[in-house]
C-alpha cells in the first residue's frame, strides 16, 4: 500500500454538534473555561483516590489498572500517528493539567483522560462512594466536551470507555494475587 494520505475520517458526531462547534469558536473564553473545569475535575477526582489509597491502603487494582492504560497510550503513540480532527479547537486554555494533553498530542487512538475516568469511576462505584457519580458525571462532560471542540473523534471516546474498563478488571483479576498472595489481605 502506498504511502499516500487517505482522506476517510468522516466522524458523525462532529457533523451533528457542529452548531456548539461554532459557538465555541466565537467565544474562546467559554471554550477556556469549560476546558479548564473539565480538567480540574478529572484532576481532583485522581488526586482524591490516589491520596486516600496512600493513606489508607487497599486494593492494587486501581494502580495496575492505571499502569496498563498508560502503558497501552504509549505504545500506541509510539506504533501509530494518527490525523488529528482539522477544525480543533483542544488546543492550551492557559491551565495545566496532570491528566489532560491539549492540542495535537496524538489522542486519536483512544481519549486518555477520558479512560482513566472510567476506571476512576469503577473503583468509586466498587467502593460505594459517593464519588462514583461526580465522576460519571466527569465522565461525560469530558467525553462532551472533547468531540465538540473536535480534540478526539467519536471512536477515540468510545475506545476509551472500552479500555478503561478492560483494564479496571483487568486490574482486579491481577490484584488478587497481590492483595491476598502476597499481603494477605481479605475482602
Amino acid at each position: 500500500m502506498p504511502l499516500i494520505q487517505v482522506e476517510c475520517i468522516d466522524d458523525y458526531t462532529h457533523n451533528v454538534s457542529t452548531g456548539l462547534h461554532e459557538h465555541f469558536e466565537k467565544n474562546d473564553q467559554l471554550a477556556n473555561f469549560s476546558k479548564i473545569s473539565s480538567a480540574l475535575l478529572c484532576d481532583a477526582l485522581l488526586v482524591v483516590k490516589m491520596f486516600t489509597w496512600t493513606v489508607n491502603g487497599g486494593s492494587w487494582r486501581l494502580p495496575l489498572a492505571l499502569v496498563g492504560i498508560f502503558a497501552l497510550k504509549a505504545l500506541l503513540s509510539a506504533l501509530y500517528k494518527m490525523r488529528f480532527p482539522e477544525t480543533s479547537l483542544w488546543h492550551y486554555p492557559g491551565f495545566y493539567s496532570l491528566l489532560v494533553e491539549y492540542g495535537p498530542t496524538n489522542d486519536t487512538h483512544f481519549t486518555l483522560q477520558i479512560a482513566v475516568l472510567v476506571a476512576l469511576a469503577a473503583e468509586y462505584r466498587a467502593l460505594r462512594s459517593k464519588l462514583f457519580y461526580l465522576a460519571v458525571f466527569a465522565t461525560v462532560y469530558q467525553s462532551i466536551l472533547i468531540l465538540v471542540l473536535r480534540g478526539a473523534y467519536m471512536i477515540d471516546v468510545f475506545a476509551a470507555f472500552v479500555f478503561g474498563h478492560f483494564f479496571w478488571i483487568a486490574g482486579q483479576w491481577v490484584s488478587y494475587y497481590i492483595d491476598v498472595k502476597v499481603f494477605g489481605m481479605l475482602f
